[in-house]
């Protein structure tokens, strides 16, 4: 799941910056609005939401985060070069839904389920 996830997120950041630089002609300003939005959706949730993540179990969390980065993800595709703003933001918002998901799952499973002796084998996974 780590794997995919992380896969999926790297491609949400950095191939569709690029994508926006090269080919739609969005300057790094732009970009950065558009991945604002992902992360004031996925922030502002999980901040509000932190009490009532914490009873959901991390691999359904995580099930739900790939849910929303698969769905993006799709959505992304249908996109050509004459894309608008509206569409990008759509897409984002969804991919920050995910974030509300992932994170606290993905720190939980890294600093919570496993015993003190395998802190530091954790730490360098999770990095």
């Amino acid at each position: 799941n780590l794997g995919f996830l992380f896969s999926t997120y790297f491609g949400i950041l950095i191939l569709l910056s690029s994508w926006l630089h090269l080919y739609a002609s969005y300057t790094p300003i732009w970009i950065g609005l558009l991945l604002g939005i992902m992360v004031v959706v996925g922030l502002v949730p999980g901040f509000l939401l932190r009490k009532e993540l914490q009873f959901i179990d991390s691999r359904i969390s995580l099930c739900i985060a790939l849910f929303f980065l698969a769905f993006s993800s799709f959505y992304t595709t249908t996109f050509d070069v004459d894309v608008d703003f509206g569409r990008i933001a759509i897409s984002r918002v969804l991919a920050g839904l995910s974030l509300v998901f992932f994170l606290p799952a993905v720190f939980r499973l890294c600093f919570h389920v496993f015993p003190d002796e395998k802190q530091i084998d954790v730490v360098t996974i999770f990095q």
